[in-house]
């Protein structure tokens, strides 16, 4: 139905309490919304979008309401970055919507403006990837740190997702980036 929104929160782990999974997966999409907006917390003036071309290349773009508007636009010629004519798209309800409808994949710029970061996102991807994720979860519980775990698109990787309360230094999560899975790499 239309008000079905195809979407399983990560269960978050934290010592002593339950597996926690926010609300359950018959509640009102925009519930679902907000709670996901309330974890995957960015810059909001500006949000990246999947592109793929003919040879299947993939990546993340900026959104500019003036792409390809003529004579705004000018690309190739003009990299975005250089346009005078940029104005970026903000990440609001209706983006998180269509990404978890699975109409659009969007991609968060977790840096904000001020050099803080409301998550962190640890990439496996290597091969040991599957013992890697259960070494650092190991890790995680024995230091009461909550993640939440999920496999990637491509099937062969996961990503682990840590969630601030707060935002906090950038350079701080890069130091815990490195010092969890070394912790977890010495267990």
């Amino acid at each position: 139905p239309e008000n079905h929104l195809p979407l399983a929160f990560p269960l978050l782990e934290s010592p002593g309490k339950k597996l926690l999974s926010g609300i359950p997966g018959q509640s009102d999409p925009a519930e679902k919304i907000r709670l996901f907006m309330s974890l995957f917390k960015g810059r909001e003036d500006v949000y990246a979008k999947r592109w793929q071309n003919r040879e299947g290349r993939a990546g993340y773009a900026p959104v500019c309401r003036n792409e390809w508007k003529s004579p705004l636009c000018r690309k190739p010629a003009v990299k975005c970055f250089d346009c005078p004519h940029q104005s970026y798209a903000v990440l609001d309800e209706k983006v998180i919507e269509a990404h978890l409808r699975g109409n659009i994949i969007a991609g968060l710029y977790s840096l904000r403006r001020d050099e803080t970061c409301h998550l962190l996102a640890i990439d496996f991807d290597d091969d040991g990837w599957q013992r890697d994720c259960a070494t650092l979860r190991e890790v995680c519980v024995a230091f009461g740190v909550p993640v939440a775990l999920e496999r990637s698109r491509s099937g062969n990787g996961a990503h682990a997702w840590f969630f601030f309360a707060d935002p906090i230094p950038a350079s701080l999560a890069r130091k815990s980036r490195v010092t969890l899975p070394t912790k977890a790499a010495r267990s």
